[in-house]
C-alpha cells in the first residue's frame, strides 16, 4: 500500500508566547468595543436622519459636503469643524 501523506510537517516559526491567549482576548475586546462604537454612530446618524438634521454640521449648522458624507457617513461635522478648535 502506498501512503502519500507521510508524517505531519513540523511547525516552524516562533512558539506562541505564554500570554498569547490573553493578548488575543484583549484584541477581541478592543475589536468588540470598536464595533459597538461604530453601531452607536450609525444609530445616531439614523436618528439625525429621522430628525431632519442629518448632513448638517453639529457645530455651525451648515451642510456637510456630499463627498465627506460619502467617505464618513456618520460624521457630525463639516470638514472645517472636524479638525477641532483653531480653524
Amino acid at each position: 500500500m502506498d501512503d502519500q501523506t507521510g508524517p505531519a510537517p513540523l511547525q516552524t516559526g516562533p512558539a506562541p508566547s505564554p500570554g498569547a491567549a490573553g493578548s488575543s482576548a484583549e484584541h477581541d475586546q478592543a475589536l468588540l468595543a470598536q464595533v459597538r462604537a461604530d453601531l452607536d454612530a450609525v444609530d445616531a446618524a439614523l436618528a439625525r436622519l429621522e430628525e431632519g438634521t442629518y448632513g448638517r454640521c453639529a457645530t455651525c449648522g451648515e451642510p456637510i459636503g456630499d463627498e465627506r458624507l460619502a467617505v464618513e457617513p456618520t460624521t457630525l461635522h463639516c470638514a472645517q469643524h472636524a479638525a477641532g478648535p483653531g480653524l
